[in-house]
C-alpha cells in the first residue's frame, strides 16, 4: 500500500511500475470485457469522426480557420449544458461554414464532451484533470483531444478483440466510459512506460505519490507540436521545402461543405504516390539490390488496394465493406500472396502493447472490414515513410531539408546565416551568428522509435544510449575544428550543439532533440 507523499526510485520504482502497468491491463479488459463488440464499436467509429471534425475545426493551427476567441472561450461542463445561449452561438459560427450534418456531429460531441466532463469530476472529484489538462473550453478541448488522438485511434483498433460481452449502453453513457478508459487507464500505461524509461536513463529520477498517481521529477516528451509522432520529413515539409522534377498527377475536386471526403484522401495519394516515385526515379541502386525495390512494390500494391477500396466508401468517409468483398479486392492486385497484405493492413485481436508499436489501416469487426479515409490517410503516411526511409536519396534529401527547417527557424529567431557549408573541405550543416557569438548546429537525423517507449523500453534506452553516444562523439569532433570558424569569420566564441530531428534524452545540454528546438532558442534569445 503506497502513502500519499511517498517518494519512490530505482528497484522499488520499478517494482511498483511493474505492479501497476499489469493491475491497469487487467482492470481495462475485465472492464471492456462485458460491452458488446459490433455495438460498440460503432459508436467508437461515430465517436472518432466526430472528434476528428472537432479538432479540424477547433484546433489552432497556422493552417486552420480563424476561429473567434468568444467561441473558443466558450466553457464546457454542467455550465454549458445549461446555457442555451451559449450552445447558439457556437451552433451560429458551425451553420455558417459547414454542412448540416457536421454542424449536428460537432453540436452533439460537445453536449457529450461536457458531460463527461461533469460526470468525470462529480465521480471522480474536482481533480480529476489535475496532472492531464482538461477540455475546460471549446479551445482546450481541441488540443485535449488532439493529445489523446492517438490513443483513441489504438483504441478503436483494440475494441472488437477485448469486447466479448452483450452490454449495449446508451451513446452518452458509453461515450463517457470509452474516454474514462482511455483517460485513467491507457494514457496512464503510457505514463508509466515513460517513468521505467526515465528511471533507466537517470540515476536520481524519482517519483512522488500523490492523490491521483506518481508523480516524477522528470518529463519524457517524445511527441512534436500539435501531438504528432516524429518522422525524417513529413509530407507538408516535402512540399515546402523540396523541389522536385515530377510531373504532378491531376486532383479530384473536392465537394464544398465537408471536412474529409473520400476525393481529398486521393489526391492526397496522388500527392504521396507523386513523392515517392520521384525518389524512386533517382535511387541509384541496382533494382535486384535495393532494399527500397521491395518496399516500393508493397507500396504500390497497398495503394492500388486503397483506391480500389475508396470507390466503396459509399457517404464519402466510412468504409464498411464485407470480408468476402475485401478479399475479392485483395486478391485481384497480389493474387496468392493474400496473407502479407493482410498482415500489414488488416487488424484483429491484437493485444494493447502489440496495437500501440505499430500501424494498421483496416479493422476486421463483426465480420466486415471497417475503416474511414483518416485511417486510411494516416496509414499511407506511415507506409510512404516507412518504404523511403531504405531509399538512399531521401535519407540524404530529407538531411538537407532538416538543415533548411532549421536554418529557417533561427533565421526567423534574429539569427544571421552565415551561409557555410565547407572549410578546408571540412563540412558544417548549419551557421549562425548573433551578438558577436557564432552557433554551430550539428543536424542528425537518425531514427529512435519512440513507439519502443510503450513496447520496448529496455530497447528504446539502449538506442537513446547508443545515439547520444555518438552525438558527444560528434560534438568532441566539431570542438576540435572550432579555429576553422573562428578565422574564417573573425570571432572568438563558438558555441557547438547537436540537433537530433528524433527525440533523445541526455544530460549533455549540448544535445537537443528537435522537439525542444524553439524552446531552446527561445532561452538563449533570453539570456542575451
Amino acid at each position: 500500500m503506497l502513502n500519499e507523499g511517498e517518494v519512490l526510485k530505482g528497484k522499488l520504482l520499478d517494482m511498483v511500475l511493474d505492479s501497476e502497468i499489469t493491475r491497469t491491463q487487467n482492470e481495462i479488459e475485465r472492464h471492456l470485457a462485458q460491452f458488446d463488440p459490433d455495438y460498440v464499436f460503432d459508436l467508437s467509429h461515430s465517436f472518432f469522426r466526430s472528434m476528428e471534425e472537432f479538432i479540424n475545426i477547433f484546433l489552432e493551427t497556422e493552417f486552420s480557420e480563424c476561429v473567434p476567441n468568444s467561441i473558443l472561450n466558450v466553457r464546457l461542463g454542467n455550465s454549458y449544458l445549461h446555457n442555451e445561449s451559449n450552445q447558439r452561438d457556437v451552433a451560429v459560427f458551425l451553420i455558417n461554414k459547414y454542412d448540416k450534418r457536421i454542424c449536428r456531429r460537432v453540436l452533439n460531441f460537445l453536449i457529450m464532451t461536457s458531460a463527461f466532463k461533469g460526470a468525470a469530476e462529480a465521480n471522480h472529484g474536482m481533480g480529476y484533470f489535475k496532472y492531464r489538462g482538461g477540455p475546460f473550453s471549446v479551445g482546450e478541448a481541441a488540443k485535449y483531444y488532439q493529445s489523446r488522438r492517438k490513443t483513441i485511434v489504438d483504441l478503436l483498433f483494440y475494441l472488437p478483440g477485448v469486447c466479448v460481452g452483450n452490454r449495449k449502453p446508451c451513446t452518452e453513457d458509453f461515450f463517457y466510459e470509452l474516454m474514462h478508459v482511455a483517460e485513467t487507464g491507457l494514457s496512464s500505461l503510457h505514463l508509466m512506460r515513460t517513468k521505467q524509461v526515465l528511471a533507466l536513463l537517470h540515476n536520481d529520477y524519482e517519483v512522488t505519490v500523490v492523490d491521483n498517481g506518481l508523480l516524477g521529477n522528470m518529463n519524457l516528451e517524445v511527441l512534436e507540436d500539435g501531438f504528432y509522432e516524429p518522422q525524417r520529413i513529413s509530407l507538408v515539409d516535402q512540399q515546402k521545402y523540396r523541389e522536385s522534377d515530377s510531373v504532378q498527377s491531376e486532383y479530384e475536386d473536392v465537394p464544398t461543405g465537408v471536412l474529409f471526403s473520400v476525393q481529398e484522401f486521393r489526391n492526397s495519394m496522388r500527392i504521396i504516390l507523386d513523392q515517392v516515385d520521384d525518389f524512386r526515379s533517382r535511387d541509384q541502386a541496382k533494382p535486384e539490390t535495393s532494399a527500397f525495390t521491395a518496399s516500393y512494390s508493397l507500396f504500390m500494391k497497398v495503394y492500388e488496394i486503397l483506391l480500389i477500396v475508396s470507390s466503396h466508401c459509399s457517404d464519402g468517409y466510412n468504409i464498411d465493406m464485407g470480408f468476402d468483398k475485401f478479399l475479392e479486392i485483395v486478391t485481384s492486385v497480389v493474387g496468392d500472396n493474400v496473407d502479407s497484405i493482410f498482415n500489414v493492413m488488416c487488424c484483429e485481436g491484437r493485444g494493447w502493447f502489440d496495437l500501440v508499436g505499430t500501424e494498421y489501416c483496416f479493422i476486421i469487426a463483426g465480420g466486415k472490414v471497417r475503416s474511414n479515409v483518416n485511417l486510411m490517410m494516416r496509414f499511407s503516411q506511415y507506409l510512404s515513410n516507412k518504404t523511403l526511409e531504405k531509399n538512399k536519396k531521401f535519407q540524404i534529401n530529407s538531411g538537407f531539408l532538416f538543415e533548411k527547417k532549421l536554418r529557417d527557424i533561427l533565421i526567423n529567431k534574429g539569427f544571421k546565416s552565415e551561409n557555410i557549408t565547407r572549410i578546408e573541405n571540412k563540412e558544417f550543416d548549419v551557421i549562425v551568428s548573433r551578438d558577436n557569438v557564432v552557433y554551430n548546429f550539428q543536424c542528425k537525423n537518425n531514427i529512435l522509435n519512440v513507439r519502443d517507449v510503450d513496447v520496448n523500453v529496455k530497447r528504446f534506452v539502449r538506442h537513446n544510449k547508443r545515439l547520444v553516444n555518438s552525438f558527444k562523439n560528434a560534438l568532441e569532433k566539431e570542438c576540435q575544428r572550432e579555429d576553422l570558424l573562428k578565422k574564417k569569420l573573425g570571432v572568438n566564441s563558438v558555441c557547438h550543439y547537436v540537433v537530433s530531428r528524433f527525440p533523445v534524452f541526455s544530460e549533455n545540454d549540448s544535445i537537443i532533440s528537435y522537439n525542444k528546438f524553439e524552446e531552446f532558442v527561445d532561452e538563449i534569445l533570453l539570456q542575451n
